[in-house]
């Protein structure tokens, strides 16, 4: 290296503050915020690990070593918000509900968090397109499908639990139709944010999960 060169990280430190040492999740959960502004500001597309650094005001190699590659950080990202979605739809109890009426409850509960929270759904939904558009990150996409599947699961097995009540199909399946069916609202809210269309396509959905 050439006297008065520096590498892209030197710089990166040089023109970044110095900031306090923080534990390694809540470094983590910083970065995140700083990657969902970058998408909801700028779109899916420019995201990247130099742009969350420049975002977060740290050095490249901070959010490098806390992600490793761009994919885990779409992983990560997708997977906050998806548990965030999942903890709004399903905090209602479910002891004592049909499962039609549990499916019920679930799609209001997501239907109300879309009213309160479009703008951030649509960041989501734009991430998650992009993630399932490559090859590079659609593992980010599928690892968020499948967590999103595992937890409605979860559910699932409680519900059958607290009721003694068989489901119509294995619990995998059951979980399948449920995310299909709320996947199908958020879109339809997003394209078309009608109230009382969202409301009776989210009751007729519903109605599809009879045991």
């Amino acid at each position: 290296m050439e006297r008065g060169e520096c590498s892209e990280d030197a710089e990166d430190d040089m023109n970044t503050e110095k900031r306090p040492y923080l534990p390694v999740e809540e470094r983590r959960a910083l970065l995140l915020d700083a990657a969902f502004e970058v998408v909801a500001t700028d779109g899916a597309g420019a995201l990247s690990l130099r742009a969350v650094a420049e975002r977060a005001g740290v050095a490249h190699r901070v959010v490098s070593y806390a992600f490793g590659a761009k994919t885990e950080l779409i992983a990560a990202l997708l997977r906050r918000e998806s548990a965030r979605t999942m903890s709004q739809v399903w905090s209602a109890p479910l002891l004592g509900l049909s499962l039609q009426d549990a499916v019920a409850a679930a799609l209001d509960a997501l239907l109300a968090d879309l009213r309160s929270n479009t703008a951030r759904h649509r960041v989501v939904a734009d991430l998650s397109a992009s993630a399932r558009s490559s090859d590079l990150t659609i593992d980010a996409a599928r690892a968020e499908a499948s967590d999103d599947l595992a937890a409605i699961a979860a559910r699932l097995r409680e519900w059958q639990d607290a009721t003694s009540q068989p489901l119509p199909a294995p619990a995998p399946v059951v979980a399948a139709a449920v995310l299909a069916a709320a996947n199908g609202l958020v879109d339809q809210w997003l394209a078309l944010p009608d109230e009382p269309t969202a409301a009776a396509t989210a009751r007729l959905l519903s109605r599809a999960f009879t045991n």
